[in-house]
């Protein structure tokens, strides 16, 4: 009996073993195996650019895909199931059935009819209402005389009380006026000083050295994230131009600084006079989640960068604490 139940136990913890490799197992594969995308985009003259973006990951099991030719197209998909599924229109393609819900002319229509029959129907209204009410209104005066004494008295003791405010506001001293002026002059004053504390205390945490590290281990991280994440190939052949000449150049510049990425046989021209953008763009690449969780890790595990984070907490918690207090003594 008991060396049955040794062996149950015994098949339970290979078991266990087993799933937990498989599971330790398919966390490595999904930080180790790389995540491939491709880009592609086509645009001619007096027509809409047309894009193409797929995206594959775990051995193609993951697939995403988008698509831009008459409006966006968004498809994931888990080997052949369709998880997710979205399409958004382009606006000046929504068609004349968008038109017709701006469409006021039926609704001035039916105002007009409205206000016709309000028109219609006000001359009987007051024939029939308004001499009741005021022979209503005759008879209450007359069985009521009463309660219009009573209104007089409260509006004569009103009257009293408001002339008894204006000569106690009339004979209320000077010096409150200043002490008004003093106290909105202090609070200035005090906003004045936490704005030059925050300054200084930005300013001293930057010219430190361990902002400096941080600073320099957070640009070198972010380098090497972006350097992955880049596509590895890269082809274009377009002619750009916007409205404003500065924001081609701005591109222009941006192109240049990633130029090397491009092959050799790329091509692109700005044209600083016309608004433009003709030429086909194509880009692929890959990464895997290792690298980027890797370089974050050592972003956040950095002794210069937790201590610049102590630092700021302690401050926005003293800053909070001292708010606190100024507003519980006004």
């Amino acid at each position: 009996m008991l060396a049955v139940i040794l062996t149950i136990l015994k098949v339970i913890g290979i078991l266990l073993l087993a799933v937990l490799g498989l599971v330790l197992l398919l966390i490595v594969l999904a930080l180790v195996l790389p995540v491939r995308y491709r880009l592609s985009c086509t645009a001619e003259h007096d027509k809409k650019p047309e894009a193409l973006l797929k995206i594959s990951y775990f051995f193609h099991i993951l697939r995403a895909r988008a698509e831009y030719t008459d409006a966006l197209y968004v498809k994931v998909k888990v080997l052949f199931f369709t998880v997710f599924q979205l399409k958004i229109p382009d606006k000046d393609d929504e068609g004349p059935d968008s038109d017709a819900e701006y469409d006021l002319s039926e609704l001035d229509e039916a105002l007009e009819e409205l206000d016709e029959e309000k028109d219609e129907q006000e001359p009987y209204d007051t024939d029939s209402s308004d001499y009741t009410d005021t022979s209503e209104e005759a008879d209450e005066s007359d069985d009521e005389p009463v309660e219009i004494s009573t209104e007089t008295e409260e509006n004569e003791s009103s009257e009293d009380l408001d002339k008894s405010e204006a000569s106690e506001e009339q004979d209320e001293p000077e010096d409150k006026a200043f002490d008004k002026i003093k106290s909105k002059i202090d609070e200035i004053c005090d906003k004045i000083r936490r704005v030059r504390s925050e300054i200084r205390y930005y300013k001293n945490l930057y010219n430190s050295n361990a902002a400096k590290n941080a600073i320099y281990i957070i640009k070198k991280r972010l380098k090497h994230i972006l350097k992955k994440v880049l596509p590895r190939r890269a082809h274009a052949d377009i002619v750009f131009g916007f409205d404003s000449p500065d924001l081609t150049g701005k591109v222009y510049c941006i192109y240049t600084i990633f130029s090397n990425r491009f092959d050799r046989s790329s091509c692109v021209i700005p044209d600083f006079e016309n608004k433009t953008f003709e030429g086909t763009v194509f880009c692929k690449g890959h990464f895997n989640l290792w690298c980027i969780i890797w370089n974050l890790l050592l972003i956040v595990l950095n002794k210069n960068v937790r201590k610049i984070y102590r630092s700021y907490k302690h401050h926005s918690k003293r800053k909070e604490n001292e708010e606190g207090a100024c507003d519980k003594a006004a």
